[in-house]
């Protein structure tokens, strides 16, 4: 494939005339949300914790198996996600604008 050929959601050498308005938004807005969590942990992993620090030790372990049971959710969400992408593969034999 010859550079500049666009054969399906390929965003890495796309230009703005073979993709889709959408596919460039959403590569945008995920694109920004990624680098907005990046940035969010470089500048808040110093910063100090009021509200945790003022948890009692009950509270805290309440707090942790809250965490834990949220964390395994969105664990299997994710999963079941994917396997439903991966099952469905909505995006075969999507084609870019050319």
């Amino acid at each position: 494939m010859a550079h500049g050929e666009c054969q399906g959601p390929c965003l890495w050498w796309c230009s703005r005339a073979q993709c889709s308005r959408t596919t460039a938004l959403l590569a945008y807005a995920a694109l920004t949300y990624v680098l907005a969590s990046a940035l969010y942990m470089l500048v808040t992993r110093c910063m100090g914790t009021p509200f945790l620090d003022s948890l009692t030790p009950e509270q805290k372990a309440i707090k942790k198996a809250s965490s834990r049971d949220r964390m395994r959710v969105f664990v299997s969400a994710a999963v079941l996600s994917a396997a439903t992408l991966w099952a469905a593969a909505p995006l075969r034999g999507v084609e870019g604008k050319k």
